[in-house]
């Protein structure tokens, strides 16, 4: 009994590890109903006015779907480099600046604070915006009004030297 469980958790893992390497090396096509569906059930409510579903991962990015309805909190990610591609409505971004407060909620990875002399940006449908990691960035979105955009996070890779 316990040889078939050992055997049958072997064949799991190779089957599940096969599925993983070949996502890692298609191509993959979401459409704007997926996106549009993956935010309509949304898998966490973190704080209201927000939607989002991780769409998927590969290698050193990962790619998200996120609807907002109110301004979010201030974030500074050490590692990771934030590509906004705005999908319906209009907010906008704050960024740059100095980082006054906020928790470290996970190493590299702080919530919370505010923005001290950063710079607004407004994005609208069809815009993109790109924050490069360690810089704090905030959504704001005004009363009434939603954002909806996929955001692609990539994670910074080690300096390797040039000969």
């Amino acid at each position: 009994m316990l040889t078939r469980l050992v055997f049958g958790l072997v064949v799991l893992c190779l089957w599940a590890s096969s599925v993983f390497a070949q996502s890692q090396t298609e191509p993959e096509y979401l459409s704007a109903a997926q996106l549009r569906a993956a935010i309509t059930a949304p898998s966490g409510q973190p704080q209201p006015g927000l939607l989002f579903k991780r769409m998927g991962e590969r290698g050193n990015y990962n790619y998200w779907i996120v609807r907002r309805d109110s301004t979010g909190q201030v974030e500074r990610h050490a590692d990771w480099t934030d590509v906004f591609v705005v999908q319906a409505g209009k907010g906008s971004l704050l960024y740059g600046g100095q980082l006054k407060g906020g928790r470290e909620n996970n190493p590299g990875e702080t919530l919370g604070g505010e923005i001290i002399g950063g710079t607004r940006q407004s994005l609208a449908t069809n815009d993109m915006m790109i924050i490069p990691a360690g810089m704090p960035h905030q959504v704001w979105v005004e009363p009434g009004q939603s954002i909806v955009y996929v955001i692609i996070k990539v994670k910074r890779q080690p300096a390797t030297e040039m000969k």
